[in-house]
C-alpha cells in the first residue's frame, strides 16, 4: 500500500511538470521571507529588554470537552462541562526582569512573580498576623503528575492563571512558527495574524535554563497541558505594538481526553494607576511547598463570583474580531 501511494505522489508531482513546478517552488521561496518578517513582527510587539513594562487585562475560558469515542450522551456528569470564565484580572509585566504582576478589584495586587519565585496575596489571621503574602520557590517544588479528568475537573478555578499566566502567553509570541503565520489588515493600518506556536521554540529563543524549563514543564503538568504546539492570533497596531491576543491550549488529562482553554488579553485595558512588581521580603511572606497552595490563595481574590466586582473595561467577550479558525468553537 505504501508503495502504491509514493508511486501516486511521485505522479502527482510529475503530472504537474517542470515549468509549473518552479513556479510552485519560487512561490514558496518569496513568502518565506515575508513570514519570517511578520514572525519577528510578533516577537518585536512586546519589549523584552531594559525596565520597560507592558499591561492590560487577562481572561481565562474553559471551552470545550471532547472525549475521543465517546459520545456526548454517553459523557455522563463528565459530560455536562459548560463553557466559562476561570479567571479575569489586570496584569501588569517586564518582560526584561521577567516580573510581572496579577491585579484584582480596586487594584489590589493579587499575585507577584519574578524570576524562579511566585506570590500570591493571603487572609491575615488577625492584627497580630504580619505576613500578607505567600511565597512559592520553585527551586523547591516537587515534580508535578498530570492529572486524572475527574481531578482536573475539580480543579478548574480562578488559581489556573498563576500556571496560565500573562508573562507565559506573552512569552509565546517568541515561538511563533514560520510556516503557520496568516496575516490580513484591519482599519487603522494594523493586522491580524493567526500562527501556531511553539513552548519549546520561545524557551530557546528567551534562552531559558534548563531549571527554568523545567519550572514551566512542571507548572504546566498540573493543568494537564503536555503540548508543545498551540494556535494563536494576534492583532497589532500600525506601530507594531501588541494591541491583543488570543491563545487556544488543551489539557489532556489521558489519551482520549481533551479540554480547551482560551485565554484573551487585551493590551488596552490595564490597571489606571502604578503597580509595584517589587518581591515582598521574607519578613512579610510565608513560604509554602506546594502550587496547590498558591493557587487557593489567588482564587480567594479572583473567583467567578468575584467577577462582577473587578474594574469596568475588563474583557466579558472578544477583544478584537478575531478569526473563526480559534472562536468558532466556543459556542
Amino acid at each position: 500500500m505504501g508503495g502504491i501511494q509514493s508511486k501516486q505522489r511521485r505522479a502527482s508531482v510529475i503530472g504537474l511538470g517542470i515549468p509549473a513546478l518552479a513556479v510552485l517552488l519560487a512561490t514558496t521561496a518569496c513568502a518565506q521571507p515575508r513570514l519570517d518578517r511578520v514572525a519577528k513582527e510578533l516577537a518585536r510587539s512586546i519589549p523584552q529588554s531594559g525596565d520597560a513594562v507592558v499591561s492590560g487585562s487577562i481572561l481565562v475560558r474553559l471551552t470545550d470537552l471532547d472525549v475521543k469515542g465517546a459520545p456526548a450522551g454517553q459523557l455522563g456528569d463528565l459530560g455536562k462541562l459548560p463553557s466559562f470564565p476561570l479567571a479575569a484580572a489586570q496584569f501588569v509585566v517586564q518582560p526584561g526582569r521577567e516580573r510581572a504582576a496579577i491585579v484584582g478589584p480596586n487594584e489590589e495586587v493579587v499575585g507577584l512573580a519574578g524570576p524562579r519565585v511566585m506570590y500570591a496575596k493571603r487572609k491575615l489571621n488577625g492584627p497580630a498576623d504580619k505576613r500578607p503574602w505567600v511565597r512559592l520557590e520553585l527551586e523547591r517544588l516537587d515534580d508535578i503528575e498530570v492529572p486524572r479528568l475527574e481531578a482536573l475537573r475539580n480543579d478548574q478555578n480562578a488559581g489556573a492563571i498563576a500556571v496560565i499566566s500573562p508573562q507565559f502567553v506573552l512569552d509565546l509570541l517568541r515561538g511563533v512558527l514560520t510556516g503557520s503565520v496568516k496575516t490580513r489588515p484591519v482599519d487603522g493600518g494594523g493586522k491580524t495574524v493567526e500562527f501556531n506556536t511553539s513552548i519549546d521554540k520561545a524557551n530557546r529563543e528567551l534562552r531559558k535554563s534548563e531549571d527554568e524549563r523545567d519550572d514551566r514543564q512542571r507548572l504546566l503538568r498540573s493543568l494537564a497541558i503536555t503540548g508543545d504546539i498551540f494556535k494563536g492570533v494576534a492583532q497589532l497596531r500600525a506601530d507594531g505594538t501588541l494591541r491583543a491576543l488570543q491563545l487556544e491550549l488543551k489539557e489532556r488529562p489521558d489519551r482520549r481526553t481533551q479540554l480547551k482553554i482560551l485565554v484573551d488579553l487585551d493590551m488596552d485595558k490595564g490597571p489606571k494607576n502604578a503597580i509595584s512588581l517589587d518581591a515582598p521580603g521574607r519578613d512579610i511572606s510565608i513560604r509554602v511547598g506546594s502550587l496547590a497552595a498558591l493557587r487557593t490563595n489567588i482564587n480567594d481574590r479572583l473567583s467567578p463570583e468575584k467577577v462582577a466586582d473587578l474594574p469596568a473595561g475588563l474583557p466579558t467577550d472578544l477583544p478584537v474580531d478575531l478569526p473563526a479558525s480559534i472562536t468558532g468553537a466556543t459556542g
